[in-house]
């Protein structure tokens, strides 16, 4: 199967790593791993999702579970809507930001938490390499429902604050998000442009990682064009967020992030803010000086999730571009971040440049991905290489200088592809170029 089980979903390409066949035999192992009774199952727009959707739930009906089949949604839609409906086990198929060719699948239990490698991906995982499964005496139940009204009235209960003022410009990667705007924006008045609002597998519109070079471009554009008050680009899932300034610029993930935080301990002095170990510290700052409890934790939407609810966090972020709340039931949402960054404008009556402009100059060489052969030996490396500076192990190792110079670094191998991953920071822009070279050099 080509090693499509992760760290906490299952992804590969379609139909070479996962195909029907696959796809049925997971259901099947789901339904002996867990014991789950009844399953939500929904889907993203990707070509390869519908096919595999019927074959999971075939596998599913096999093993004697009954299945609520909601059809095309967002990843943060089947999280609360498993929740709302009362529904102990989930699946959402899809293949979150990957290339088009991928498809995949993300496993949920109980209050939505995510499986995960540590805690029964790995039985799943085997069940469905040996087949050690049997058919149910009585094959369970398909029902279809549409859950769109019912999502964005939850959502919509959720705005405090007049944002009839303000236009946004929304691109929805050609994913299921565009759908949800159109159904939840008429709601609150909110006054909007869409850009790829039509979902299509081929994601004609960019590349449906809005990190990718290029991705903003549209939506740049389109503000810049229309004077609109900001822009927001989703993922192919709708999990992620990326931002752009009335004047056109892309915000920072960490900008945004500590904006969005100050806000929360506004509300909530002291609160537990939680954020992931390749976050820009313009986060932990920000939390600092606002008098909250930064929380450093391991990248991954499901352990971000788990650590929020085990802290009783009120917001957590992840540099990748998810954001996690407590109103969510600890969940990551884009659409949500989407409404809360609109609020923080429209209080503040401020342009979205203003308010999220970075706490401290950080000189930061963003996400700098190297193809390795083995990701946790040069993880390693870079340990050894900085042994007398203080490191954290959370997730690979990080390494704080402690040089009055906010230095640091990050080395972390990839949790969905052979690739080692680095990060860097400083507010002296000379130390962080010559510690980029020497770690480049350590990590050959």
């Amino acid at each position: 199967m080509g090693g499509i089980f992760k760290a906490y979903d299952i992804r590969g390409i379609y139909p070479e790593e996962i195909d029907e066949e696959v796809a049925e035999r997971i259901g099947r192992a789901f339904i002996t791993s867990t014991g789950a009774e009844r399953v939500l199952v929904g889907r993203d727009a990707r070509n390869s999702s519908p096919p595999l959707a019927n074959a999971l739930i075939k596998g599913i009906i096999a093993a004697g579970a009954d299945v609520l089949n909601i059809g095309l949604v967002t990843t943060p839609m089947i999280k609360m809507m498993q929740q709302h409906l009362g529904y102990g086990h989930a699946i959402q198929v899809t293949a979150s930001h990957n290339p088009k060719e991928y498809g995949g699948m993300k496993l949920y239990a109980e209050d939505a938490q995510q499986i995960t490698g540590a805690d029964g991906l790995p039985e799943i995982e085997r069940l469905v390499a040996s087949s050690e499964f049997t058919d149910a005496q009585i094959r369970g139940t398909i029902t279809k429902q549409e859950i769109m009204d019912d999502y964005t009235d939850l959502l919509a209960a959720h705005i405090t604050t007049d944002l009839t003022q303000l236009h946004v410009i929304v691109d929805a990667s050609n994913g299921p998000a565009g759908k949800v705007c159109e159904s939840l924006f008429p709601k609150i008045n909110i006054q909007y442009s869409a850009l790829n609002f039509e979902p299509d597998g081929d994601f004609p519109g960019h590349d449906p990682n809005p990190l990718s070079p290029g991705a903003t471009k549209q939506a740049a554009a389109a503000v810049a064009e229309q004077g609109a008050d900001l822009g927001c680009v989703f993922d192919a899932d709708a999990d992620r967020a990326v931002f752009i300034d009335e004047q056109g610029r892309p915000v920072p993930r960490g900008n945004i992030a500590a904006m969005i935080a100050r806000d929360c301990l506004a509300r909530e002095p002291g609160a537990a803010i939680v954020y992931d170990v390749v976050s820009s510290h313009v986060v932990k700052e920000a939390v600092e000086q606002a008098g909250g409890k930064p929380l450093l934790n391991r990248t991954g939407a499901a352990f971000m999730a788990r650590r929020m609810r085990e802290e009783q966090a009120i917001f957590g972020a992840e540099d990748s571009g998810h954001y996690f709340y407590r109103d969510m039931k600890d969940a990551d949402h884009a659409v949500y971040t989407l409404l809360r960054v609109m609020q923080i404008v429209a209080k503040k009556g401020e342009p979205l440049s203003a308010i999220a402009r970075p706490n401290t100059a950080f000189y930061d060489t963003g996400q700098i991905n190297i193809p390795v052969k083995d990701a946790a030996a040069a993880v390693k490396r870079v340990a050894d290489a900085f042994k007398d500076h203080d490191q954290t192990a959370i997730d690979g190792v990080m390494v704080d200088f402690k040089d009055g110079k906010g230095t640091w670094l990050i080395a972390r191998p990839s949790n969905t592809e052979p690739l080692l991953r680095l990060r860097m920071e400083s507010k002296d822009e000379q130390r962080l170029q010559e510690l980029r070279e020497q770690v480049v050099k350590i990590v050959g």
